[in-house]
């Protein structure tokens, strides 16, 4: 902000690359509010309360009211009856509600940890459509029990609309009260996540009620001696009902609670809008990944020496080869990797990741569409962490693995070679692949000139 009486917030470039190196270390965790819902018509807090407290209460203009208070007046209107209170949240939560663009890279990002203060159900809906096995956690019991073989574990903080029984909803201010006596597993697991986690909190502006508790929480449950945070959110815009000078005053109030979060260690990264958000999560899912490449295509190519070069150029960087043990163009560059590495007195086994491939086990599979399905089942771990994924030519199951990888989010880098290859003929035509390739890159590849050098070179453009 102009004149700014603080200090600057962590620019863009620093905040991706310290938390994605959290993540790819295992070591980061999403917290998930309202404005991630928002894109999906999920009705907000105020969109909640407002129609039960001018109702009940009589109160029309909720600017500057504490949400979380009023909801409990309206409670305490009802006698502390708070039937009518989740009645309307529940009628409210009905939906359907359909997972949008901020969900995609979320679910493509390199986490197994996700907190939420939300009640809809879209976050546990986006990673099951992406075929993840998710374990909800909505209740303090559920702390304790987990889903055997979960990839993904969402921990619902303040309850779930499907699952909790009304006394489990967090939504009132006694309910925030009396959060550790009341679900003190779910605050124990919290204190340790903070100890222990780097969080990014998404989807929180300094107006969201939720986002003040869980800051108090926060500084109450670790005792200030917290993980470095981080807090991604909006610049304060315009209102329709906006009176003169409300802007500035809304801007004011933003930035000296974004100054205040220091205290917690929480560093913003402020956004102009949220048109912005997407592209930023799209750059945190690929850079969580680390410097990872996989490299398929033809397992009859047995003989390809360009693949036998770019195995040993790799050898020479700081990534980390994903050895799918599959035949032909795969294995010469693994094989490649490792004899140079070793010559090169490198530890090899830092920079290889393998997967298990039950598929190659058995050849009659590579000729058997019905197994298609199978080996996608198989290979989603694997593209889940992969950040470059480097296509040769081959058949069916190379083609079934692009198909995987462009739904994984991974970066795309063709390898024209075959004059009959349909499978990177069919990448060339794609722009959404090619508009995220080094221009150079592409070019060449589009006229059917690449070399292992380019291939290497490409790779170095986008792991950086």
């Amino acid at each position: 902000m102009a004149g700014s009486r603080y200090t600057l917030m962590m620019d863009r470039a620093s905040f991706v690359r310290e938390f994605s190196e959290e993540l790819s270390n295992g070591d980061g965790a999403l917290f998930v509010g309202a404005g991630i819902s928002k894109p999906s018509s999920v009705p907000t807090w105020e969109d909640l309360i407002r129609p039960l407290a001018s109702s009940r209460l009589g109160l029309i203009d909720l600017r500057d009211a504490d949400l979380i208070q009023i909801a409990q007046y309206v409670v305490n209107a009802s006698a502390g009856n708070r039937g009518p209170l989740i009645h309307h949240l529940r009628t409210q939560f009905s939906g359907p509600f359909s997972v949008n663009a901020y969900h995609r890279p979320i679910v493509q990002t390199q986490v197994s940890t996700v907190w939420t203060t939300n009640y809809d159900v879209l976050l546990e809906q986006a990673f099951r459509q992406a075929s993840f096995s998710v374990d909800v956690k909505a209740t303090d019991d559920a702390i304790s029990r987990s889903v055997p073989n979960h990839e993904i574990e969402i921990i619902k903080m303040h309850g779930s609309i499907d699952q909790s029984p009304h006394e489990d909803l967090v939504i009132t201010g006694e309910d925030y009260e009396d959060f550790d006596t009341h679900r003190p597993a779910t605050a124990e697991r919290l204190r340790s996540d903070l100890l222990t986690k780097s969080f990014l909190f998404l989807g929180y502006s300094y107006r969201d009620p939720n986002i003040h508790g869980i800051v108090a929480q926060a500084r109450r449950l670790s005792n200030k001696a917290t993980r470095q945070h981080f807090l991604v959110t909006t610049a304060e815009e315009p209102l329709e009902d906006d009176k003169p000078g409300d802007l500035d005053r809304r801007r004011l109030m933003a930035e000296l609670w974004r100054n205040n979060l220091r205290r917690f260690g929480i560093e913003t990264i402020l956004l102009s809008g949220y048109a912005e958000l997407e592209a930023l999560l799209v750059e945190i899912a690929q850079k969580s990944r680390g410097a990872t490449v996989y490299v398929v295509g033809s397992h009859l190519d047995t003989g390809n020496r360009q693949a036998q070069e770019l195995g040993r150029s790799l050898a020479e960087r700081d990534i980390v080869l994903v050895d799918g043990q599959s035949d032909g163009v795969s294995r010469q560059v693994i094989t490649a990797f490792v004899e140079e590495g070793v010559k090169r007195k490198r530890d090899v086994y830092k920079h290889l990741k393998i997967f298990p491939n039950p598929y190659s086990v058995n050849p009659a599979f590579a000729s058997d569409p019905n197994q298609i399905p199978i080996l996608k089942s198989w290979r989603a771990p694997l593209l889940r962490s992969t950040q470059v994924f480097v296509c040769f030519d081959g058949g069916m199951g190379t083609e079934a693995e692009l198909e995987l990888a462009i739904q994984s989010g991974c970066r795309i880098v063709p390898v024209p070679g075959r004059s009959d290859g349909m499978v990177t003929t069919s990448v060339l035509t794609q722009s959404a692949i090619l508009d995220r390739l080094p221009t150079k890159y592409a070019g060449k590849a589009k006229s059917g000139t690449i070399s292992a050098a380019d291939i290497a070179e490409c790779i170095d453009d986008l792991t950086k």
